[in-house]
């Protein structure tokens, strides 16, 4: 969350789903919604990065 939110860190997405992951893999549901929730956020930003 601290990533994703930038909460006394810098706001860092490819940090926030490396922990998101890692917390998902263990079962979190939170971590779980969180990491789909930002894979559909950023799909468009990554589709408009790979076309450049």
């Amino acid at each position: 969350v601290h990533y994703y939110e930038g909460r006394g860190v810098v706001q860092d997405y490819a940090e926030a789903l490396k922990w998101y992951r890692k917390a998902a893999e263990q079962g979190r549901s939170y971590a779980q919604f969180s990491l789909g929730l930002l894979y559909y956020l950023l799909s468009p930003k990554l589709s408009e990065a790979r076309s450049l």
